[in-house]
């Protein structure tokens, strides 16, 4: 992670994705959607950059890797990605799935955060990168539903895994963000513990999403549940979601700053401002709406994502092995 002076093939490697990508960008052609000029859009993807090269460390290394896991790897592989040859991306996609653990994590960020991120921030044109990445996905999320003799998924003690016929491959904990537990064994599988199977892709990662659902539905609206459950799964709302007047919007921003620091939402911290501001609202005493505000949504994730003593939602443990 980070600086380095080598790599393995197809690795998100910031010194190969920048220069490609300012050439795209100073000499093709950019959709309408972009806004700004050219040289702007440029400088702000320079300016990502430049941070978390400060960020994590870089010494003028030949490479510069972002390594699964990190939260900046869904924006950075979506560029990655768009950049490459299109005939390679189902080469691409079959070794970062492979480097996954073959994880069904993997595919949901894929399909609910990278996809996104390309349509809001990529803007040379990417169609047939576009119909590569969706037909991966498509043949990917059929063979794990489908063939049950190829996958199985087991969720023990806590434990997502994932076994394939001629191997045994420990993969990520869905519960704490982590993949480095060595107790994980084959026999696990065999637990009286052990629950049904069960495929689990979502828009705020499984199980937070849940977590989140029970901790705010007391003060949401009825009128608002279902669209605030599509919210949490799908990114899918049909209408803005309502909250009682005395939701604390603070206590819920802090909240979901944690879950981009733990890697649960794909969101930077300007893409979250928007996002919550764009969705939810407080019931005002004249029955009026009161709508988050993104320059007070953005004011608050600059604070930190710690659980205040007072807060109306307890998430700091969310996630922590009993």
């Amino acid at each position: 992670m980070g600086g380095t002076n080598q790599k393995e093939a197809y690795a998100v490697d910031l010194n190969d994705i920048l220069p490609k990508l300012e050439d795209i960008i100073k000499s093709e052609k950019l959709s309408s959607k972009l806004k700004i000029s050219k040289d702007e859009y440029w400088e702000r993807v320079g300016y990502g950059a430049t941070h978390l090269k400060e960020q994590l460390g870089y010494n003028d290394e030949a490479y510069f890797v972002i390594d699964y896991g990190h939260p900046a790897y869904d924006y950075w592989f979506a560029y990655y990605l768009t950049i490459s040859a299109s005939y390679k991306i189902p080469l691409i996609l079959n070794r970062h799935f492979q480097n996954s653990g073959f994880s069904i994590d993997f595919l949901g960020r894929l399909e609910f955060f990278v996809l996104k991120i390309i349509d809001y921030n990529v803007f040379h044109d990417v169609s047939d990168h576009l119909k590569q990445i969706v037909t991966w996905l498509d043949e990917n999320n059929t063979r794990l539903e489908n063939n049950s003799s190829t996958y199985s998924q087991t969720i023990h003690n806590n434990h997502v895994h994932i076994t394939e016929a001629n191997y045994h491959q420990e993969v990520h904990n869905y519960w704490n963000g982590t993949n480095n537990d060595k107790n994980v064994t084959e026999t696990n599988k065999d637990s009286s513990e052990s629950l049904e199977p069960r495929k689990v892709r979502t828009f705020v990662k499984y199980p937070f999403n849940e977590y989140l659902f029970e901790a705010i539905k007391l003060f949401c609206e009825d009128g608002s549940l279902s669209n605030l459950k599509n919210l949490l799964d799908k990114n899918n709302s049909n209408s803005r979601i309502v909250f009682v007047r005395s939701f604390k919007k603070k206590d819920f921003t802090k909240c979901l700053h944690h879950f981009i620091v733990k890697g649960w939402l794909g969101f930077g911290k300007g893409e979250l401002a928007s996002w919550i501001a764009d969705n939810f609202s407080l019931r005002k005493s004249d029955e009026t709406l009161d709508n988050f505000k993104k320059s007070s949504c953005n004011k608050w994730l600059h604070e930190s994502s710690d659980e205040s003593k007072d807060s109306q939602i307890k998430y700091q443990n969310w996630g922590k092995e009993e």
